[in-house]
């Protein structure tokens, strides 16, 4: 049993009931660390910080996060796509070795993106994005709702 300060004042994560090991990415490197000493707090809050839901943890140079993010990513991912119709479009990035976490490698993501939408069929450019803000998904989306209120109620008023 633990004395009075309970697992808070462990810093040898061997010397808790149950030898515990935490597991994170360092964000920077890349590498995975394991997290053996130091407070139980913050390395439990770094093997769960999932990029843009929880910060990074940093612990010295590193910013740890959740090593799990790719796989809950790609889980997501699968469980998204087995909802689409036969309405729905599914795009997909060919982003070769950019992962989730290579937050240093978004220069070279964004051309990526470009391309995709360049290779796009034609069928796909009311849902474009362009720089004139009066074209766009939004603006085709609008338009589409507009006329068919407007052919089911002539006088409403558009909104």
């Amino acid at each position: 049993m633990l004395g009075g300060g309970g697992a808070r004042n462990v810093h040898d994560f061997d010397a808790l009931p149950i030898p515990f090991r935490a597991v994170a990415t360092d964000m920077v490197s890349g590498s995975i660390v394991g997290l053996r000493n130091g407070d139980l707090s913050v390395a439990i809050r770094a093997s769960m910080a999932v990029p843009g839901a929880f910060s990074p943890v940093v612990i010295g140079d590193q910013a740890l996060a959740a090593r799990s993010l790719d796989v809950m990513i790609d889980a997501n991912s699968k469980a998204q796509l087995a909802t689409l119709t036969e309405r729905d479009v599914s795009i997909v990035l060919q982003m070769g070795d950019i992962g989730s976490g290579s937050f240093e490698r978004v220069p070279d993501a964004i051309p990526l993106g470009r391309v995709t939408s360049r290779q796009m069929p034609a069928g796909f450019l009311p849902w474009g994005i362009s720089s004139r803000p009066s074209t766009g998904w939004w603006t085709h989306r609008h338009r589409a709702r507009s006329s068919s209120t407007r052919s089911r109620n002539p006088g409403a008023p558009i909104s």
